[in-house]
């Protein structure tokens, strides 16, 4: 009887002592099964059921699969534009799409010659970026646009095309849009009115050949140390304003041209005004008579030579308005002063100079800065012949138009939008964006 009990005493000491060496190894097996097939399969439900209702509740988000560039697109309330990146019968005119969304758009190409509501976004967004000259906009894909868009195009390393791609509107209308430049490589006519203007006041010496090269660049660097810009040896939007305006410094300041005012010159005028002289014949009145017209003859004579040569060409409002209108039809191009090719400040500045007008260019905003012409306000106080300037749709006053009032509700002017010199009629463009006028004559 006691040897049994002590087998079943060993026989439990036995069982003991095995669990008491498995334990640790079943335990690991018995947490990698818990793991493995309990406690993941229970965490990846939670997990696909979340993003299952995360799903349901987004906005239609596949509900227009053509109209999105990436797998996920943004929820905005009307995702389906395709072809009109912003909305085209809005009275208040078309504003510039800035936000960072619009880079997930996608935009029909837009091609030269063609006619489509979404032309006027494209333009407008070319004079925000100052590629185009500011006007107002069309649905015209004219020769005007197509440049504008090339040198979109060139600033921003794109194939020059002329062609509004999808690529090319998704940059445009993107916050990564950079403003319109003048650098090392651009070539055309904003170029040679660029080293004109540096030529002007003293800074540029090399060659006009419309090629903004090493010379170009180093006169425009140091226009802007005298002046107090940015040193960039590029010519920015604050470089161009400031060049194209009356407050732009010359390279030699002009300090020795007031010092020689010769005031006691016109003193010496009455010393030959002798007079007494005819007086002693005292016996023929009529002698004295007429030895007094001959001595104010030769007097008269002088002062009329000097004078003919100040008015060019007679100096009126009607010659001005004649020379206007003789340019009708000329093509606008950014830059152009003329004879061939205009834009608005150029198409004014030409207009001007040969009546003693205006001796050096300003761009719109610069001749708006001219103190000497009075400033007329309001459309109903101007007159044949002044100056009305505009800012662009959505800005403040900003000028960046000047035309020339013919009145009867018609101006005359370089324009962007139409691609030439035209005559066209105040419409709702000139009442939301006119500022004032200027009285040149």
């Amino acid at each position: 009887m006691e040897k049994k009990w002590q087998k079943r005493r060993e026989r439990s000491a036995r069982i003991k002592l095995f669990f008491k060496r498995t334990r640790l190894p079943l335990l690991t097996v018995g947490g990698t099964f818990l793991t493995a097939f309990i406690i993941i399969p229970l965490a990846l439900g939670a997990y696909e059921a979340r993003a299952e209702s995360i799903e349901v509740t987004a906005p239609n988000k596949q509900a227009q699969p053509s109209a999105q560039v990436g797998d996920i697109q943004p929820a905005t309330p009307e995702p389906v534009m395709t072809a009109e990146p912003l909305p085209t019968e809005s009275t208040e005119g078309f504003t510039a799409p800035t936000d960072a969304p619009d880079d997930m758009q996608q935009y029909a190409p837009l091609v030269f010659e063609q006619r489509d509501e979404a032309v006027r976004a494209l333009q407008q967004r070319l004079m925000d970026l100052y590629y185009m000259g500011s006007d107002e906009t069309t649905d015209y894909y004219g020769p005007v646009t197509r440049d504008a868009v090339m040198s979109f195009q060139r600033a921003h390393h794109l194939k020059e095309t002329g062609d509004a791609d999808e690529q090319t509107q998704q940059i445009l209308f993107s916050s990564a849009a950079q403003s319109y430049i003048i650098n090392q490589g651009c070539s055309g006519e904003d170029v040679l009115t660029l080293q004109h203007e540096l030529k002007e006041l003293g800074y540029y010496e090399d060659k006009l050949n419309g090629y903004f090269g090493t010379a170009t660049s180093r006169a425009t660097a140091a226009f802007q140390k005298k002046n107090k810009l940015d040193i960039t040896g590029e010519a920015d939007y604050f470089t161009l304003e400031l060049l194209y305006s009356p407050k732009a410094k010359p390279l030699i300041d002009p300090t020795p041209t007031p010092t020689p005012t010769p005031t006691p010159k016109p003193t010496k005028t009455p010393k030959p005004t002798k007079t007494p002289k005819p007086g002693k014949t005292t016996a023929p009145d009529a002698v004295s008579s007429a030895t007094v017209p001959d001595s104010s003859a030769p007097t008269s004579a002088p002062t009329s030579a000097p004078s003919t040569p100040a008015p060019n060409y007679g100096g009126g409002v009607s010659d001005f308005i004649a020379l206007a209108k003789q340019q009708i039809g000329v093509r606008y191009v950014l830059g152009g002063k003329g004879p061939d090719k205009f834009d608005c400040s150029g198409f004014v500045y030409y207009c001007l100079k040969p009546l003693g007008k205006m001796t050096r260019y300003y761009n719109s905003a610069g001749m708006g800065q001219i103190d000497s012409w009075p400033t007329v306000y309001g459309k109903e106080n101007l007159q044949p012949g002044d100056l009305i300037f505009y800012k662009s749709e959505g800005s403040d006053t900003r000028i960046t138009h000047v035309a020339i009032w013919l009145g009867g509700g018609k101006l005359i002017h370089a324009s962007a939008s139409e691609g030439c010199v035209c005559i066209t009629s105040w419409g709702g463009w000139s009442d939301r964006n006119f500022l004032y006028g200027k009285r040149v004559f």
